[in-house]
Parts: structure tokens; sequence; C-alpha cells
């Protein structure tokens, strides 16, 4: 990668552009250029949640489960009420077995974003999972 934007003021829209690169990349399944774009961003934005989301895809395509489940913990942290970032993290907890690490941090997230439908359904699938087990 040549050049990466950052015109925009606001952060939660740097490199937009270059994350829709990357997306687009990962979707070709070019994943050794979206790699390349996305270690660009975060060396010139360390706390670009999106980025972190979008290495852990391809961790996630690579089977290497957790670095995707470390991507994703990283770009929640960072934005807590990132939805796709959080139905991320939801699919890595199912693989490795760790919903109920995901509690917490989708509590949070419902309390910054109470009216989103998608954690809301999230939220019920881990409370619905965690009441099965605590009457077996």
């Amino acid at each position: 990668m040549s050049r990466i934007h950052h015109e925009h003021n606001n952060p939660s829209e740097l490199f937009t552009e270059e994350n829709d690169k990357a997306e687009a990349l990962i979707a070709g399944n070019n994943l050794p250029e979206a790699a390349k774009i996305l270690v660009d961003i975060i060396e010139l934005d360390p706390e670009n949640y999106r980025a972190y989301s979008n290495i852990g895809i391809i961790a996630w395509m690579r089977k290497a489960w957790d670095d995707a489940f470390s991507m994703f913990i990283k770009s929640v942290s960072i934005k807590p009420d990132y939805t796709d970032g959080l139905i991320n993290l939801f699919d890595a907890t199912l693989k490795l077995h760790r919903v109920n690490d995901m509690a917490p941090l989708l509590e949070k997230a419902l309390s910054m974003n109470p009216h989103e439908e998608e954690l809301k359904i999230l939220h019920e699938a881990i409370f619905k999972r965690r009441r099965r087990y605590l009457f077996l």
C-alpha cells in the first residue's frame, strides 16, 4: 500500500476507505494484501477497532481461532458497542467454548446502545445458554 488516507476529523471515520478495500480483498480471499493494508492502518491508528476486527476475520479464515478471538476482543475493547465486532466475537466464543466470557462485554455494549436489535439477540442467545447450563 503506497498511501493511507486520514483526512477525516472524526476518529471513527479514519481509514474507512482502506478498511473497505481490505474487506473487499478478504471477500476475494486475497488475505496477504488485506493484512498488509490492515497493519498499515493500525500502525497509523492503533485505536482502529474496525481494522482489528478485520484482522480477526483473516485469522478466522486461517483457522487461527485464538488469534481471531484476541483480535475481536481488542476491537470491542476499543469500541465496546461495535456490533460487527461483537458478532465476530460471539462466533469465536462459540468455537472456543468461551461464550460466558462474552456476557460482560455484551452487557456493556447494551448499556451503551440499548436499542440495537442485533445486540439484544446476542444477549438473549447467551442468556438462554447460561440458563440451560445452570439447570443441567
